[in-house]
């Protein structure tokens, strides 16, 4: 354990903070922090518990195949994902011929090392720390919510939510993608210890947050978003609580902006860390896939907006509808009509969120959901595509959900939604989040099976 003051403010980052002075007693009360990360730690497992039947499949052994070998082919300062040349991997159908390039992702690779070596070639260990994190990610979204808005019982939903999206539920049940989980659960930490940070000014918080940083981008290179999204909270929180914006006019957010920039020391790390990461990305070499699955963003700039065009609606459908955004990898035929409805769904969607544009958290949850999916969408759109930016997703729904009748008046009672907001709290509630409970508590039984495909005989 952290002792000193960076373990001072790293528990001050996992607490749920402190709550705006301008919240009632009503809209604050709930249980304590941690009463609901044991619920939702509990939540995952009912969800997810059938994976701790499976093994390791397709990727995973390839992995374990690498760690067989003496010597070993990889460096452990790149990690298991930096080497390409297998037999086996250049057989499969997305290898073109001139497949080049890896990935950097040495903390993944130790963790999944680890487990090898500690417990054998059993996959119940892995299986089981995909699931409590997974928990855990909805936990440090619960606090992130909580630490900013007050709202005990809004944050809740928002972790509720997170854990309820049915595309997360191959995420946690193949192992190779553990590597999103704790990518995720490290920016979370980050955020927390930056609100810490912008609430209470302590410089072990800033610390947390940047440590925190940096280990996210070792879990996947996705994480190259992280800064941005603390970047993004200090512009929409300056003050690390949220808040009713008087106006969205230039001049309110030009002023806002300013403000930001008087606060270097809220900002300018996280640019460090990101602009310093993308230059060793590109001059270590610490990525740079390309294949017929994978088009790196910056060697093919033109490539990836050509891609980013049909793909990023179909994940916008994903996102609020239960279609699965896979299906365009396996029927390319339907990657036009999918791209088509995404817009016409993404329009609504951002009618329905209209009465919200005034609230702050709501527009950090819309940058946080867009900026997410930009890294991922290098790849064909997926189910585990989603995985960090439904954190911006869930932030989204929750504020939708807390506008009707009922939830508002426990929630918000000082608010009054309209019939706008009313109606797109209803639809996101009975549209997306209870057929995604649904489908969440019933896709392991067909995930599972669909992962143990004839490759695998090939593979070993």
């Amino acid at each position: 354990m952290l002792s000193g003051p960076l373990g001072e403010a790293f528990e001050l980052a996992m607490q749920g903070g402190s709550e705006p002075l301008s919240e009632t007693r009503n809209a604050r009360a709930g249980p304590r922090p941690w009463v609901v990360l044991i619920g939702l730690l509990f939540l995952s497992l009912a969800y997810n518990w059938y994976y701790l039947t499976g093994g390791f499949h397709a990727d995973d052994l390839l992995l374990i195949n690498l760690l067989r070998e003496d010597p070993l082919r990889f460096s452990r300062w790149y990690g298991l994902w930096s080497t390409i040349d297998i037999p086996s991997l250049m057989s499969l159908w997305w290898v073109d011929p001139d497949v080049v390039g890896a990935f950097c992702r040495p903390l993944t690779s130790l963790v999944f090392e680890g487990s090898i070596r500690l417990f054998g070639e059993t996959a119940l260990p892995l299986h089981l720390l995909s699931i409590v994190l997974h928990g855990l990610v909805a936990g440090g979204l619960y606090l992130f919510v909580r630490r900013l808005t007050g709202r005990s019982l809004l944050a809740i939903l928002v972790g509720v939510i997170y854990l309820s999206c049915e595309d997360h539920s191959l995420t946690v049940g193949w192992i190779t993608t553990v590597a999103d989980i704790l990518c995720l659960a490290f920016i979370l930490l980050a955020l927390n210890a930056h609100v810490a940070w912008l609430q209470q000014r302590r410089p072990p918080a800033l610390a947390v947050a940047l440590i925190a940083l940096l280990l996210s981008l070792g879990f996947k290179e996705s994480a190259v978003v992280a800064p941005v999204l603390v970047v993004l909270a200090t512009l929409c929180f300056p003050r690390g609580t949220d808040t009713t914006l008087p106006s969205l006019a230039p001049s309110e957010l030009r002023a806002r902006t300013v403000a930001a920039l008087r606060d270097p020391l809220s900002w300018v790390p996280a640019v460090l860390v990101f602009f310093i990461y993308l230059a060793l990305y590109k001059t270590l070499s610490l990525g740079g896939m390309n294949n017929l699955a994978y088009i790196d963003p910056l060697s093919r700039p033109v490539a990836y907006l050509g891609h980013l065009v049909f793909h990023l609606p179909v994940m916008w459908l994903a996102t609020v509808t239960s279609v699965f955004p896979s299906l365009v990898m396996f029927m390319p035929e339907t990657l036009a009509p999918l791209a088509l409805l995404g817009l016409l769904a993404f329009a609504v969607w951002l009618l329905l969120l209209w009465p919200l544009r005034h609230r702050a958290l709501a527009l950090w949850g819309m940058g946080a959901y867009l900026l997410a999916l930009l890294p991922q969408l290098g790849a064909d759109a997926s189910e585990r595509l989603l995985y960090v930016p439904y954190v911006g997703a869930a932030v989204l729904l929750g504020c939708m959900i807390v506008q009707i009748g009922p939830l508002a008046r426990r929630m918000l009672p000082e608010t009054r939604p309209g019939k706008l907001a009313r109606a797109g709290g209803w639809l996101a509630l009975l549209a997306v989040v209870v057929p995604g409970a649904a489908l969440s508590a019933y896709y392991p039984y067909i995930m599972l099976p669909s992962l143990v495909a004839p490759e695998r005989q090939a593979l070993t």
